[in-house]
């Protein structure tokens, strides 16, 4: 088996969730309305078991036509987040659908207004030296990954 020669010099970050979303013609008022009512209190939900670090919006400039036109991204605090028990997700889902009647209606409700186009799971990586702040001689702090800072 051979070993790395190089020493490594990242470190695991976040993990984001980046969701492709093409919204259908005129619809793009209610798909953020339903963003707002539907997703948007499991996102506070998941910030609230401290699962969830952030979460975006971004709309696409002048999409190609097989582009999705909105990329939503939820950024979680790690992958094991996603190793949770189903049983807390259905928890989760009932307290804010209220029932699986409740759930399968906001899907159908979202068929009217977006098509998925796919989705892809990333993980940031974070170079352990922070060589930016070490130019702004800030030697001995911590930087984002909470690595040392070295030279």
């Amino acid at each position: 088996m051979w070993s790395q020669v190089v020493e490594r010099v990242w470190v695991n970050g976040t993990v984001t969730h980046i969701s492709y979303v093409t919204v259908k013609p005129g619809k793009l008022n209610a798909y953020m309305k339903y963003l707002k009512d539907v997703t948007w209190p499991r996102i506070d939900e998941g910030k609230h078991r401290g699962d969830v670090v952030s979460y975006r919006i971004l709309r696409v400039n002048s999409p190609r036509s097989n582009d999705p036109d909105i990329l939503v991204l939820t950024e979680f605090k790690n992958m094991a987040v996603f190793d949770r028990d189903p049983a807390v997700t259905e928890e989760a889902n009932r307290k804010l659908a209220g029932s699986s009647e409740g759930r399968v209606a906001q899907l159908v409700q979202a068929r009217d207004l977006f098509e998925p186009k796919g989705s892809m799971l990333t993980r940031e990586v974070m170079l352990t030296r922070c060589e930016i702040e070490n130019r702004r001689n800030r030697v001995g702090q911590r930087c984002r990954s909470g690595a040392n800072i070295s030279c």
